[in-house]
C-alpha cells in the first residue's frame, strides 16, 4: 500500500477538507487515482467518486455493492457523470449510479450542495476537480488553483456593498464561476444596480446589439445557455440590469481621464477597463472572466471578492478577553471620503485606555492617508455608497 503521506499534505494545501491522516482511508487511494488519468485507446477517460456520509438525502438511485464490483472494476466504469466510485467511513462502499447525469459544472456544485462531502471528477483532457463546501480545488498540468465558494465571496462582496440583494449576487457568481469560468469562455459582465441612465447607454457604456427582447435573465435562469453561447461570439461588455435582466452585449466600456491618471493597468485590457470603469461609475459591479478561467469582481475601482474583511466586533471581543479590566477597550466607527479619489471608506477604531500610541491609516484605493488618531488600531474598509 503507498504511504499516501505527501499526497495528504498536498490536498491539505489545495484546501480540500479533509480527516485526520490515515494511511488507510480510501480518499486518499481514489485522489491518487484520479490525480493520475488514465486512458483508453489513446483517448483519456472520465472518472469519478465521491466521499459522503450517508446517501439518504438522494433520490433516483442504485448502489451496486462491493460483493458486486471490485475496487478496480468499479474504477473502469465510474465515468463522474452518472456512476461514481463511492467512499463512506474511509471505506470502499461501492458504486452509485445516479438518476440524472451530471453534465456540467453547475450540476455538480448543486448536487454537493445537496449531498454534502467531497465529490472528485477527472475529465477528459485530464483535469481534476474536488468540490467540496470550501469551493472547486482544481489540478491543471500539476498546478493546483482554488476556485471558492460562491456564498464566501457573496458574504465578502455584501460587506463592501450592503446595498447588493445577496440572492442576485450569488445568481451572477454561479453563471460567472460555474458556467463562463468553467468553459474558459472570457467576458465582462457589468451589474448596475441603479436604475442604468441615459448617458451610460448612449456614451458610458454604449452596447452594440440591444438584447432586452430575448428575455435573458440571470437571476431567473432563464436561457443562460443562449446567453453563453452569445458571449462566446461577441467582444465587449455585457449590461445586467439591476433586477438581473441582459439588456446589450457588446459595449465598449469608456473611461474618464481620472480613472485612467488614478488606477494602473491591470493584467490586460479587458480587466484594465473594466477595473476602471468599475471606479468611474459607482452604481456598477463589474465581472471579468478571463478566458483561462478565473473570474475577477471589481467595484469602485478595487478588486473584491478575496479582499481580506475587517470585523470589528470580533476584533474588539478578542482585545477585551487578554485586557486586565474589559471596560479598558473601546471601539468606534464612523465613514470618511478620501480627498483624493472621492471613494467612501468606514474607519474602525480601536481604544485601550493607557495606549496612546499615533496611528494613521490609508485608503483602500489610493493609499491617501484619511485618517490619524491616537489609540490603538485603525483600519479602514471601502465601502460602496452612491445616490
Amino acid at each position: 500500500m503507498p504511504e499516501f503521506k505527501t499526497l495528504y499534505k498536498e490536498l491539505e494545501r489545495a484546501k480540500i477538507p479533509l480527516q485526520k491522516f490515515d494511511p488507510a482511508d480510501q480518499l486518499l487511494a481514489e485522489a491518487d487515482y484520479a490525480l493520475k488519468p488514465h486512458s483508453h485507446e489513446g483517448k483519456i477517460v472520465t472518472y469519478g467518486f465521491m466521499r459522503v456520509e450517508h446517501l439518504t438525502k438522494l433520490e433516483k438511485y442504485v448502489i451496486v455493492s462491493p460483493n458486486d464490483l471490485t475496487i478496480t472494476q468499479a474504477r473502469s466504469i465510474a465515468d463522474g457523470r452518472n456512476l461514481f466510485v463511492v467512499i463512506e467511513d474511509k471505506h470502499y462502499a461501492g458504486l452509485i449510479v445516479l438518476g440524472e447525469s451530471l453534465s456540467n459544472e453547475s450540476d455538480i456544485v448543486a448536487f454537493q450542495k445537496e449531498l454534502g462531502g467531497i465529490i472528485c471528477i477527472t475529465d477528459n483532457h485530464g483535469v481534476t476537480k474536488f468540490i467540496s463546501s470550501h469551493g472547486i480545488s482544481l489540478h491543471e498540468l500539476r498546478d493546483w488553483k482554488l476556485k471558492p465558494n460562491v456564498n464566501q465571496v457573496a458574504r465578502i462582496i455584501t460587506q463592501h456593498a450592503p446595498m447588493v440583494n445577496r440572492g442576485k449576487l450569488v445568481a451572477i457568481l454561479e453563471f460567472c464561476l460555474h458556467t463562463l469560468g468553467a468553459n474558459k469562455i472570457g467576458a465582462t459582465l457589468v451589474w448596475f444596480l441603479d436604475t442604468l441612465s441615459q448617458d451610460v447607454l448612449t456614451s458610458g457604456a454604449r452596447a452594440q446589439t440591444n438584447t432586452q427582447s430575448l428575455e435573458i435573465n440571470l437571476v431567473d435562469k432563464q436561457n443562460l445557455s443562449a446567453l453563453q453561447s452569445i458571449l462566446e461570439r461577441n467582444d465587449g461588455a455585457a449590461l445586467i440590469s439591476p433586477d438581473g435582466k441582459l439588456i446589450g452585449v457588446g459595449a465598449h466600456l469608456v473611461t474618464s481621464p481620472k480613472s485612467i491618471d488614478l488606477i494602473q493597468a491591470y493584467t490586460g485590457t479587458r480587466h484594465t477597463s473594466a477595473r476602471r470603469f468599475s471606479y468611474d461609475r459607482s452604481e456598477t459591479i463589474v465581472f471579468t472572466v478571463s478566458s483561462d478561467g478565473p473570474v475577477t469582481i471589481f467595484s469602485d475601482g478595487l478588486k473584491i471578492g478575496e479582499i481580506d474583511t475587517y470585523d470589528a466586533f470580533n476584533v474588539e471581543l478578542a482585545y477585551r478577553s487578554f485586557a486586565t479590566d474589559p471596560n479598558d477597550v473601546q471601539s468606534s466607527s464612523w465613514e470618511t471620503t478620501c480627498p483624493n479619489c472621492g471613494k467612501t471608506s468606514v474607519i474602525h477604531e480601536i481604544f485601550i485606555y493607557g495606549w496612546r500610541q499615533h496611528e494613521t491609516v490609508d485608503c483602500p484605493l489610493c493609499w491617501t492617508q484619511i485618517e490619524a488618531r491616537k489609540c490603538h488600531t485603525l483600519n479602514a474598509q471601502l465601502v460602496k455608497r452612491f445616490s
